[in-house]
């Protein structure tokens, strides 16, 4: 579901962004076709087209596509009809001139079309910017595929997930296209599939991505590309730089709420942090974080200043991280090089808690249906390593209660983002390029990309499983009677450090940076197993959870080491991290088909040589951190 092919350079040749134009002044001399054209003996009548706003025109008959200032030669046996199309985030505010009383599409013929109108200018389509739906592209097959590198791309229409298009296809066009819409190319329609045929040199189908233009349901004419939903768009209004006064303070909002690949920053405008600095700070941090409240601001500077050294140099991957009252889970997003905190990680006081949103993770039901239950906690010796702290009562907390909490969570998020921006590949990085064109055309470089090629995970039953519970798949009749031990014993058999990382490769790489750091720099283990499901898990006793599989300390496990070793060469840009190994014990595997509590104070005990305080765990196995703190790479990558 995560496939990512290689992706060519664009050659920067190809790179031209078409500009709106004043429109000039007409000379309406009717004379003037008239002598140009009568009796048609001399070369050709000429068509211009200005265009107000962004987009262009397409001529449906021939494929064509017209930008501003596109002249025409055209004859008496001239006929074609032509079709606005605006640029993503846009819609269609009508034409002048010619086709001033056409709809949407307009046909010219001659003579009779053009008699009366000057030729320069004939063709006067405008567009409006800040569409903002119903028209939406929020999916595809298209980009969980493997592509072919030329020759024809048929995708199936069913295939494409439009929301918001008016009854009926009549208007609806399909393309294909670079972000910066440079190039853009034209699908042909056969039934219930487009089709697309490319040839251009230099490009190949992993460079395009889709552009939708049709009537919504509102009768208006517009353009999106493919969007990712994302928590930020309750916060646009109010997301501001938390530096007024800092570098990139007036783009940098625009650029982290960017919602499709054609409205994401390039690089020249929101650069890396390690394009600017091998070794940043915490007011290079500072410069480029984004916030709802300014309290928000205040408590991660407190948070950042009691994280570890190498903490910091991890944000040489990002172009910038934000915090905002709705994210809700912390997630890393591809298409803006962003990193993007859940506030619930940073409160102290109550007046801040009372700014943050408790509205419920969507995933929080997912997998409810299954026979198993994935429990898991941190602990710092035989004792949790923290503890969860609600938004709903009335109880505060100091920075130390909460650290530990917010390390692992950044850890995690700033593993992705090193990931898909190794720091050995700054230097090579186009500043013409957005960060996901920047990340598909240097994927190979990726931890993830290197992970699966030397360590991959290959057991589809976890894989099946992981989607179900962190993506929300309907599980078939025969995976919900998959049992703890069935998927414990998958699980056993591969390499993953935990059940998150079957669910992209991104978050196996992920998980195996934040459990490594947080036992090296925080003293945690992580305790985790696949449990059966009591009928009524909250009316169930501890050991009503019997144990399918399950281990304390997974990441001591040699080769989940080596797994995560590769991955900590990469995006902490050092080839030698054995220190971060040298006192890991090694993994302790708990007693299957044992109560939850009983196996794992068992494995407590053993694990503590006898001493003194060591207790049963919980009454009640706990999950896997709370979901609202599970964070995830959000979708826009191929």
């Amino acid at each position: 579901m995560d496939v990512t092919p290689t992706q060519d350079v664009i050659r920067s040749a190809l790179r031209r962004t078409t500009r709106s134009a004043t429109r000039p002044a007409f000379k309406r001399y009717s004379y003037l076709l008239t002598v140009l054209c009568l009796p048609f003996l001399l070369s050709a009548c000429r068509l211009v087209f200005v265009i107000e706003g962004e987009g262009f025109v397409l001529a449906t008959s021939s494929g064509v596509i017209h930008r501003q200032g596109a002249v025409i030669q055209i004859d008496a046996a001239y006929g074609e009809s032509f079709r606005p199309v605006p640029h993503p985030g846009h819609s269609f505010a009508g034409w002048g001139a010619l086709c001033r009383n056409q709809a949407v599409e307009c046909p010219v013929t001659v003579p009779e079309s053009l008699i009366e109108f000057d030729v320069e200018g004939a063709l006067e389509p405008g567009f409006l910017p800040g569409y903002v739906g119903p028209l939406q592209l929020t999916g595809g097959s298209f980009y969980e595929t493997e592509l072919p590198a030329d020759g024809p791309l048929v995708i199936p229409l069913d295939g494409l997930d439009i929301q918001g298009l008016a009854a009926g296809d009549a208007a609806l066009q399909i393309f294909l296209a670079t972000v910066d819409l440079s190039f853009v190319l034209v699908g042909e329609r056969s039934g219930d599939s487009v089709e697309f045929n490319l040839s251009e040199p230099g490009l190949t189908y992993e460079d395009l991505w889709v552009l939708v233009s049709g009537l919504d349901s509102n009768g208006v004419l517009a353009s999106v590309g493919l969007t990712v939903e994302t928590p930020l768009a309750a916060d646009a209004a109010s997301l501001k730089p938390y530096r007024a006064a800092g570098p990139y303070a007036d783009v940098i909002a625009g650029c982290v709420t960017a919602d499709t690949p054609f409205a994401a920053c390039e690089l020249h405008t929101l650069p890396l942090v390690g394009m600017e600095t091998s070794n940043p700070d915490i007011n290079a941090v500072m410069d480029r974080l984004v916030v709802t409240h300014d309290w928000m601001g205040l408590r991660f500077q407190q948070f950042l200043q009691r994280m570890p050294p190498d903490m910091l140099s991890m944000f040489r991957g990002i172009t910038a991280v934000v915090v905002g009252a709705n994210v809700r889970p912390s997630f890393y997003l591809p298409l803006t090089g962003a990193i993007h905190i859940d506030p619930a990680l940073i409160w102290l006081r109550n007046e801040e808690k009372t700014t943050i949103s408790d509205a419920p993770d969507f995933r929080q039901d997912f997998g409810e249906d299954l026979s198993f239950l994935y429990a898991a906690e941190y602990l710092e010796g035989v004792f949790a390593a923290f503890e969860f702290f609600s938004l709903d009562d009335n109880r505060e907390r100091t920075v130390a209660e909460a650290e530990r909490l917010f390390g692992i969570v950044m850890f995690h998020e700033l593993a992705h983002a090193n990931d898909f921006f190794p720091p050995g590949r700054m230097a090579a990085l186009d500043l013409s390029d957005t960060p996901i064109e920047a990340f598909v055309e240097n994927e190979e470089f990726s931890a993830t990309t290197q992970l699966e090629a030397t360590y991959p995970l290959s057991n589809e039953l976890v894989k099946a499983m992981a989607e179900i519970t962190f993506e929300g798949v309907e599980a078939t009749a025969a995976q919900r009677l998959v049992t703890a031990s069935q998927v414990g014993t998958a699980f056993a058999s591969d390499n993953a450090v935990d059940f998150y990382g079957h669910y992209t490769g991104f978050e196996d790489s992920a998980t195996l940076v934040d459990q490594v750091m947080s036992r090296y720099h925080f003293g945690i283990d992580y305790l985790a197993a696949f449990v059966t499901r009591p009928a009524v898990p909250e009316d169930a006793a501890c050991d009503d959870f019997k144990v399918g599989f399950g281990q304390l300390g997974r990441i001591g496990d040699p080769m989940v080491s080596a797994r995560a070793a590769l991955v900590l060469q990469v995006v902490l840009g050092r080839s030698d991290v054995s220190q971060y190994f040298a006192n890991i014990p090694p993994a302790r595997t708990l007693p299957a088909g044992q109560g939850y509590c009983e196996a794992a104070f068992s494995v407590l005990l053993r694990a503590s040589s006898g001493a003194a305080g060591v207790r049963r765990p919980h009454s009640f196995p706990a999950q896997e951190r709370p979901v609202n703190q599970l964070p995830r790479v959000l979708r826009l990558y191929r």
